[in-house]
């Protein structure tokens, strides 16, 4: 049965927002969850040779020209104007929109097939993949429903639901719909990388791991269950074997760009920068504008005493995000740490002060105070609020060390280790300040 990771959900980030936290996979091929596209295998479509063709070509990147598409669905739409009532025809045109990414004029044809043949199970289940790749979950909950009621022995249907409900926040319907749908397939190893990315998101370490490990049991050539089994590994503090994992996802898939970063974060995290840089820079090689990584390279080769190549770094960021305070706190902290006097003052002008980190810019300015700073980190989400709280704590910590305060740097730095996100860049810097105060007393 023909599967993909979902496109639709794919996220890039572009540049670093203001309140930049960290980001596991926020590249070009984050773990979105396994989709199947054909759960009936006995799907009544008979597109023609040369659309057949034509799909074909298109889903590899290949052919995406408008006449290509218009040749495609002629044939189709002479059908339907013969005859209006022509379902089939209708299902071949829908699958051809489908493929060519017409997604809304896909749904239309699909509820043609259904008003006409309101039995069709694949109908519901195809129309339903096309409201999820709408982010309709809603309405893709219902159809695959429907496609249930009518084929109650369809694993992939079940599976798709999961998604759906997992993309909606139903954590709890979408582990039923994973635990039917391998109760029907027990060996289909993507229904357990799916609900592994319920239960890690569920902070279910135990469970996600066991899901993981069923996965490559049953299919040792998925990188993305390697890559998921890594960050959970991460976030029980097992290093090595998060390491471990990602070297096997990038061994597998040579262009996964965010396995290379995660191998980045967690070798950055160990203590061994060059190599964290190494594995950075196979991943901007791959994505030159991979910002969290271009961020912690410039990080890392902070740690390192490499201002030069951190500069290099800092200055590709900000030609991406030119006002981002952020950006300019960090390079800022760069600067000061190599017994510079900083460009902070200077360029305050050009920096967005109305949103985060602009209380601890002040700060660092003198214009504000450690309370005021803590109090702003408190605004926002619940994700905003603990990114916030970790920058607070870390950006606190380098002032009080750069000040030659280095009991309170040592406070500040423990507590961000303690509280910062493990993903974020603040909690490995100040893993990074903490090992060089020990080493300096050694």
């Amino acid at each position: 049965m023909p599967r993909f990771l979902l496109s639709a959900l794919i996220l890039t980030l572009a540049v670093i927002p203001s309140h930049a936290g960290g980001c596991d996979q926020c590249s070009s091929k984050p773990p979105s969850p396994y989709f199947e596209t054909k759960a009936f295998g006995n799907a009544k479509v008979r597109v023609s040779g040369e659309a057949e063709t034509m799909i074909a070509e298109n889903q590899g990147g290949i052919f995406d020209e408008v006449p290509a598409f218009k040749r495609a669905i002629a044939p189709y739409n002479e059908a339907i104007r013969q005859d209006p009532d022509d379902a089939f025809a209708y299902y071949d045109r829908a699958t051809i929109y489908h493929n060519f990414g017409e997604i809304d004029r896909a749904i239309a044809d699909y509820s043609q097939v259904i008003r006409l043949i309101p039995d069709n199970a694949d109908a519901y289940f195809d129309r339903g993949n096309a409201y999820f790749e709408n982010e309709e979950f809603d309405r893709a909950i219902a159809d695959y429903g429907e496609a249930i009621r009518l084929r109650p022995d369809a694993a992939g249907v079940y599976m798709n639901r999961g998604n759906s409900y997992h993309q909606s926040g139903d954590a709890e319907r979408a582990i039923l719909d994973y635990n039917e749908a391998a109760r029907i397939k027990p060996d289909d190893a993507l229904v357990y990388y799916n609900r592994g990315l319920v239960h890690y998101d569920l902070g279910d370490f135990d469970r996600a791991i066991d899901d993981y490990d069923k996965t490559i049991s049953l299919d040792p050539f998925i990188p993305q269950a390697y890559l998921k089994r890594g960050l959970v590994h991460r976030d029980m503090d097992d290093i090595n074997r998060a390491i471990a994992d990602f070297a096997k996802a990038t061994g597998l898939d040579p262009d996964y760009e965010v396995a290379f970063y995660n191998s980045g974060n967690a070798n950055f995290t160990k203590g061994d920068l060059k190599l964290a840089i190494a594995e950075y820079d196979k991943a901007i090689g791959l994505s030159p504008d991979f910002t969290q990584a271009l961020l912690h390279r410039a990080v890392a080769h902070v740690y390192l005493g490499s201002l030069p190549e951190a500069r290099s770094d800092f200055e590709s960021l900000k030609r991406q995000a030119p006002n981002n305070g952020y950006l300019g706190l960090w390079r800022h902290v760069a600067e000061r740490r190599n017994d510079l006097p900083g460009q902070l003052g200077d360029t305050v002008s050009s920096l967005d002060m109305d949103e985060w980190p602009a209380e601890i810019i002040r700060f660092y300015l003198g214009q504000s105070t450690p309370e005021a700073v803590f109090a702003a980190a408190e605004v926002g989400d619940r994700n905003e609020r603990i990114n916030q709280i970790g920058q607070a704590l870390f950006f606190l910590g380098e002032f009080a060390l750069l000040a030659g305060d280095n009991v309170e740097a040592k406070r500040l730095f423990e507590r961000c280790v303690d509280d910062c996100e493990k993903r974020s860049v603040e909690y490995r810097a100040a893993l990074a300040e903490l090992r060089q105060m020990t080493s300096d007393t050694d």
